[in-house]
């Protein structure tokens, strides 16, 4: 139920509502942790590439 108080971000991944309706659809604002952590790894597979690259621009912007 995590929710950033500066943007629509909520959840385990901190996805913004857009990228919650393109990855989880209907069932956007789920609470289900195993639904939000699917939708956060494709996520971030399909912007990143893979974890480790997320991890390196998290690192140099402060942000992913």
């Amino acid at each position: 139920n995590a929710r950033n108080a500066h943007s629509t971000a909520f959840g385990l991944g901190q996805l913004t509502i857009a990228n919650r309706r393109h990855y989880l659809g209907a069932n956007a604002n789920t609470t289900d942790w195993g639904q939000q952590y699917q939708a956060f790894k494709r996520y971030t597979l399909d912007r990143y590439g893979s974890f480790e690259r997320a991890w390196s621009f998290h690192k140099a912007h402060g942000w992913y």
